[in-house]
C-alpha cells in the first residue's frame, strides 16, 4: 500500500487552487422507508446510490489573497460542471451549488474562508424511441392476412364453381398439396391428402382462406434456433415459386379457381414466414472479459450453449424471403402491392439487424490433428467453445479435428 500523504493531491476548481484542511460528505445508498400500520418492520425501498456532495471549508491566503478571491468566486459563479481536484478523492466533475459562502474577518488580515460545497455533475439524457422490429414484422404479417383474405375472396367471385370438374384440378391441387408436405407442413394437419384437399376446396372454397390463416395463425411458435427458424424461413420462401409452377388445369373456371388458390397459397406461405422472422431475436455482442481464465477453469465452467446467427446465414435467409414477396407482389392488385411491400420492407429491417449482431465466418485449416478443446482454446483463449466447432463442422469426434479447412467463427 501506497503511503496516503504521497496520495493527497493540492485542491483546485477549474484549475483555481486553494487550502483545504478538513471535508466530510454523504455517502450510502438512498432510500425510501415504507411503514405500515400494525406492521412492526417497515419496507425499505432502494432508490439508488445517494447523490454525493463534497463539503468542506477551504480558504485562500497570501498578500494577494484578494486576486486569489476573485479567480476562485469568478470559477465558483460560472454555469455547467467543472473539474474539481479533490485533496483525498482525486479528480471529479462536479458542479458548485448555492450553499457556497466567501467569508472575511479582519483578524485574519491576509485570509479569506470559504464554505465549499459541489454536488457530483450528473447526464442529462432523455428517454430514446427504440422501434421493436419483430413487432413490426408480426404486425405486417396480419395486414397480409387481412389483405390476402380479401383478394382470395375477390377472385373466388369470379368463378362459377358449378362448372369445375374435380378430375380437371386434380393434377393442380396434387402439385400443390406436394409443396404443402414439403414446405409448409403446418397445413398438413388442415388437408390430410390430395382427396381432403379437393374436398374442401369443391365443398366450402369461401371457407378456405379462414382455414388457411386459422391454422397457421394458432401454430404455437417459439424461437429455439437460429439455423432451425431459417430453414422454416426458407421453406415457405420456397413454397411461393412452388405454388407458381403448379401447372394450370384446363377450362376458364378451373383456370380462375387455380390463380385464386395459388393466390392464397403463395400469401399464406409469407404469412407464415413472416410469422416465423418475428420469432428471432436480435441478439447483443457480449462484453468482453476482463481476463481470460486458464484452461482448467474453462473446462469446470458448463458452456451455457446459447445459439449465435451465423451473418451469411441471416442474409441468405432475408434476401430468400425478399425476393419470394417481391415475386408475389409484382403480380398482385394496388392495394395488396403496398401491404407485401410493407411486409418485405420490415422483414428486410429485422433480418438485417439479426444478421448485423451475427458472427462471420472464415476458414481455418489446423497443422496437424487437434483436440477441439484445444483448437477452442488457441483461437478463441475459450476452451468451452470446441462444441461449436465440432457442431458447425459436423466433425465425428472432438478429440480428433483433422487437419482440414474448417469453418470457424472471426471472434
Amino acid at each position: 500500500m501506497s503511503d496516503w500523504r504521497k496520495r493527497l493531491q493540492p485542491a483546485s476548481f477549474r484549475g483555481v487552487p486553494f487550502k483545504v484542511d478538513s471535508d466530510s460528505s454523504p455517502v450510502g445508498r438512498d432510500v425510501v422507508v415504507h411503514e405500515y400500520p400494525r406492521k412492526d418492520k417497515p419496507y425499505v425501498e432502494d432508490a439508488g446510490r445517494k447523490t454525493r456532495v463534497f463539503r468542506f471549508p477551504g480558504y485562500v491566503i497570501g498578500p494577494d489573497c484578494f486576486d486569489q478571491r476573485d479567480a476562485l468566486l469568478a470559477v465558483l459563479e460560472t454555469a455547467g460542471s467543472g473539474e474539481l481536484v479533490h485533496p483525498w478523492y482525486g479528480r471529479m466533475k462536479v458542479t458548485a451549488n448555492g450553499d457556497c459562502t466567501a467569508s472575511h474577518d479582519r483578524r485574519e488580515g491576509g485570509m479569506v474562508r470559504f464554505d465549499l460545497a459541489f454536488v457530483e455533475a450528473g447526464e442529462l439524457s432523455f428517454p430514446t424511441v427504440k422501434p421493436n422490429n419483430a413487432k413490426q414484422v408480426q404486425t405486417s404479417a396480419q395486414a397480409v392476412s387481412t389483405s390476402a383474405s380479401s383478394r382470395f375472396a375477390d377472385a373466388l367471385a369470379q368463378v362459377n364453381m358449378a362448372k369445375v370438374k374435380v378430375n380437371n384440378i386434380t393434377s393442380s391441387i396434387s402439385s400443390m398439396y406436394a409443396t404443402i408436405n414439403d414446405n409448409l407442413r403446418p397445413l398438413t394437419s388442415l388437408f390430410s391428402s390430395t382427396s381432403g384437399m379437393i374436398n374442401s376446396i369443391m365443398n366450402a372454397p369461401q371457407n378456405m382462406a379462414g382455414m388457411v390463416f386459422g391454422t397457421l395463425s394458432d401454430l404455437e411458435r417459439s424461437f429455439s434456433s437460429f439455423a432451425g427458424s431459417g430453414s422454416s424461413i426458407g421453406g415457405s420462401s420456397a413454397a411461393v415459386q412452388s405454388f407458381a409452377a403448379a401447372p394450370a388445369p384446363p377450362g376458364a373456371d378451373a383456370g380462375k379457381l387455380h390463380s385464386a388458390l395459388v393466390g392464397l397459397l403463395q400469401d399464406a406461405s409469407i404469412y407464415n414466414g413472416l410469422l416465423d422472422t418475428a420469432q428471432i431475436p436480435v441478439v447483443s455482442a457480449p462484453d468482453p472479459a476482463g481476463s481470460v481464465p486458464d484452461l482448467d477453469t474453462q473446462l469446470a465452467q458448463q458452456p451455457d450453449g446459447a445459439d449465435a446467427p451465423i451473418t451469411s446465414d441471416i442474409i441468405d435467409v432475408r434476401d430468400g424471403l425478399n425476393d419470394a414477396i417481391h415475386a408475389v407482389a409484382m403480380s398482385a392488385a394496388g392495394d395488396h402491392y403496398l401491404v407485401l411491400t410493407d411486409a418485405r420492407q420490415a422483414a428486410n429491417l429485422h433480418l438485417s439487424n439479426v444478421a448485423r449482431a451475427g458472427i462471420r465466418l472464415i476458414s481455418y485449416s489446423p497443422l496437424a490433428t487437434t483436440p477441439a478443446l484445444v483448437l477452442a482454446y488457441r483461437l478463441y483463449a475459450d476452451a468451452s467453445r470446441a462444441g461449436e466447432i465440432v457442431s458447425r463442422n459436423k466433425l465425428r469426434h472432438p478429440g480428433f479435428v483433422p487437419a482440414l479447412p474448417l469453418q470457424v467463427a472471426s471472434k
